[in-house]
């Protein structure tokens, strides 16, 4: 309440929720794990989202939770909208479905982009699943990426963006758990 009534939040420049370990900088440790599965309040979704719309200098948000709490946040069509207004250069998210990358924005210029995505449970019948396709999400920052982490939690939850051609001329640490990245 303290930094919405003393229009404290558009000094933000780095948003972290549910993360476990943070140095002195805000850096998260480790890049190829993720931090924690936190179960974020749905009651605090509003306060959330509107700190983000608040945050005109946001440059790095992180949202590490679990599937249930991402998919109720991050969803929202006006955090979509919020994000990308906002010159972000850090993307980070835990407990990504298809659902969540097909509402994302297009975020264009992020040297830091980490995705631990989870296979959509209501869908993911092994005969009927359908992968999620994250190339437009890396494709809007392919040439800015410096670090890209990709986790998935279940083989063929996501299409291999390298099979499109797509190239990360400036990515200097590619790191994350799925087969595709070992033939790189």
């Amino acid at each position: 309440a303290f930094v919405f009534q003393h229009d404290l939040a558009r000094h933000i420049r780095r948003i972290t929720v549910g993360a476990r370990v943070i140095n002195g900088v805000g850096r998260i440790f480790s890049t190829d794990v993720p931090p924690c599965y936190f179960s974020f309040p749905q009651n605090l979704n509003r306060t959330l989202n509107e700190l983000v719309n608040r945050a005109t200098g946001l440059r790095a948000f992180a949202f590490h939770c679990d599937r249930e709490s991402t998919l109720a946040f991050m969803v929202d069509p006006h955090l979509a909208e919020t994000l990308a207004l906002r010159r972000l250069s850090e993307l980070s998210i835990t407990g990504v479905t298809t659902r969540v990358i097909n509402t994302l924005p297009p975020i264009r210029n992020l040297r830091l982009l980490r995705l631990v995505i989870e296979p959509d449970i209501s869908t993911y019948a092994p005969e009927t699943r359908t992968p999620t396709d994250i190339s437009d999400v890396l494709n809007n920052s392919s040439s800015t990426l410096t670090q890209l982490t990709l986790v998935t939690t279940k083989t063929g939850c996501i299409l291999n963006p390298l099979e499109s051609g797509m190239t990360f001329p400036h990515v200097r640490s590619l790191s994350g758990y799925y087969p595709f990245l070992l033939n790189i």
